[in-house]
């Protein structure tokens, strides 16, 4: 079993820097030249038409909350005011019943 130290000194001379041939520029240049430019602008427009209709469906979406959080403010406004005019009503029944002479039956 190898030791530390050695297992070290063969890992520093399995992996020292080595000089690439000197023949590999010439055809890793030629693969390049031939190799088409891609030209994609299109997708930078893509994206960023993509992000305007995300914003615009954000604030599409929020203003229709806001304005339903307004209307159900409103509506709930509305039935309290009916359910006071409700009990109002009913108090005012209750009143008249509890005063009101008792027919008595035989007489």
């Amino acid at each position: 079993m190898k030791s530390d130290q050695e297992l070290e000194q063969a890992l520093r001379r399995a992996l020292r820097p080595q000089a690439p041939p000197r023949d590999l520029a010439a055809p890793v240049l030629a693969r390049l030249r031939a190799r088409p430019v891609a030209k994609r602008p299109y997708f930078a427009w893509l994206a960023l038409a993509a992000c305007v209709l995300l914003a615009a469906g954000v604030i599409v979406r929020y203003t229709r909350q806001q304005v339903q959080q307004r209307e159900a403010r409103a509506s709930a406004a509305r039935i309290i005011s009916a359910l006071n005019l409700a009990s109002a009503d009913l108090s005012r029944i209750q009143q008249r019943i509890r005063t009101a002479p008792v027919p008595r039956i035989g007489q």
